[in-house]
C-alpha cells in the first residue's frame, strides 16, 4: 500500500501497483503521463468523483464567486495576461 504524501487526508491508501503503468493524457494543450489506474486512485481520494455535487454544495476552491470569471467564448489564457500581466 502507498499513502498520500501531498498535504491531503494522510489516512488515504491506495495499491502501489495503481503506479506501474502510466499512460499519456492530453490536458488543453499538453500531454503529461498519468497513472494507468487514474480511475481507482480518483475513487479512493474523492468516492464518485464524475457525479457534481448538489449546486448548493458547489463552491471554488480558494476564491469568492465574485472572483470567478464565467465566459465560455474566451480563452482563460487571454484573462490571465490581462489579469496577472503574463
Amino acid at each position: 500500500m502507498v499513502g498520500s504524501i501531498d498535504a491531503a487526508d494522510f489516512s488515504l491508501k491506495f495499491k502501489r501497483t495503481w503506479w506501474e503503468e502510466m499512460i499519456k493524457a492530453v490536458f488543453e494543450d499538453a500531454e503529461f503521463f498519468i497513472p494507468a489506474e487514474y480511475d481507482k486512485i480518483l475513487t479512493v481520494m474523492y468516492g464518485d468523483y464524475m457525479t457534481p455535487p448538489p449546486v448548493a454544495k458547489q463552491y471554488s476552491h480558494g476564491c469568492g464567486k465574485e472572483d470567478i470569471i464565467y465566459d465560455i467564448h474566451t480563452d482563460y489564457k487571454e484573462y490571465c495576461e490581462k489579469i496577472l500581466g503574463k
